[in-house]
């Protein structure tokens, strides 16, 4: 009678995931703008690691909507040659050796939020501002601009 009632459990919960599914790894998921900067370079951890994303689900984890598809759209571009741009916007640069990564207590105003940024790549300083919008589901990076640009939205064809 035990192993029946084991076995009903066990077969109700693999019934209900494949009903409802796991938890979707496009859904931002987090739940401070901080978590999602940090998220951020964690990607970057070594300079072996993977950096950021190209696939459309994993891009859509992190980046807002209309910013994900940009993203998404540019990497895509880029096997053809039609890339605008020539550097990684996270770290300034096409390769990394992170160091001294700093992530500030964000401004939050409403749903929108700014988190500052600063490290060190290849000992060189780097300062970032991060433009945060909360949505249904936690908060996606909205833009990126350093003290060298104008941001990552206009650099890929968007309006702020």
């Amino acid at each position: 009678m035990r192993r029946y009632f084991m076995r009903m459990m066990l077969a109700s919960t693999d019934l209900c995931v494949l009903c409802f599914g796991l938890p979707n790894p496009a859904r931002a998921q987090f739940a401070t703008p901080e978590a999602a900067v940090r998220a951020v370079y964690a990607l970057y951890r070594t300079n072996e690691g993977p950096g950021f994303p190209s696939d459309g689900p994993s891009v859509s984890r992190f980046l807002e909507p209309a910013l994900a598809r940009a993203w998404t759209k540019d990497s895509a571009g880029a096997s053809e040659g039609k890339k605008f741009l020539g550097a990684d916007p996270f770290i300034q640069a096409q390769d990394w050796d992170i160091s001294g990564l700093s992530i500030q207590p964000s401004q939050v105003t409403g749903d929108r939020a700014s988190v500052p940024v600063a490290f060190r790549n290849f000992n060189r300083p780097v300062r970032l501002t991060y433009r945060l919008a909360r949505g249904q589901d936690g908060w996606r990076i909205y833009d990126v601009t350093s003290t060298r640009g104008q941001g990552l939205r206009r650099d890929l064809g968007l309006r702020n």
